[in-house]
Order: structure tokens, then sequence, then C-alpha cells
């Protein structure tokens, strides 16, 4: 033998292997939502900014820089 413990763990992952692949690849699935996410928030702020989705840069807004809308006092039957 070439110093292997036994024959059966030639080409095989070991178990730790395993769990750190399987980490990996849940990992990937979390980030793969986060990003989907992501999009989806800045989609919904640029909509309710007034801008269209597709020219959002919402990398330099700041929340600062946002107005909150003037709302009207009255009542919901009013908005016929």
């Amino acid at each position: 033998m070439l110093g292997w413990s036994s024959p059966a763990t030639v080409g095989s992952a070991s178990a730790q292997e395993t769990a750190q692949q399987r980490a990996v690849a849940s990992l990937r699935q979390v980030l793969a939502l986060r990003q989907q996410q992501e999009h989806q928030s800045l989609t919904t702020l640029a909509v309710l900014r007034g801008r269209p989705p597709q020219k959002r840069r919402c990398a330099r807004c700041r929340s600062s820089s946002m107005k909150a809308p003037a709302v009207e006092s009255g009542l919901p039957t009013d908005l016929r």
C-alpha cells in the first residue's frame, strides 16, 4: 500500500469535503436568491421614484435625496 488507510478511500471525497461542497452549493443558491431579491427591490424603488426600471441608477441613490409625496387630506371616496 502506498500510505492509504484503505482502498475504499481512493478516489472518493471525505465526509468533510462532501459537507463543504454541499455548503458551497447551498450558499450559491442563497446568493442567487438574494441577488434576485435585490434586483426586484431596486426595480420597485425605481418605479416608486417615478423612473423607468430599465434606467435605474440606485447605486448612487441616497435616502436623503428622496422626497415623500405630498399627502392631501380627504376621504378615500374622493379618489374616484
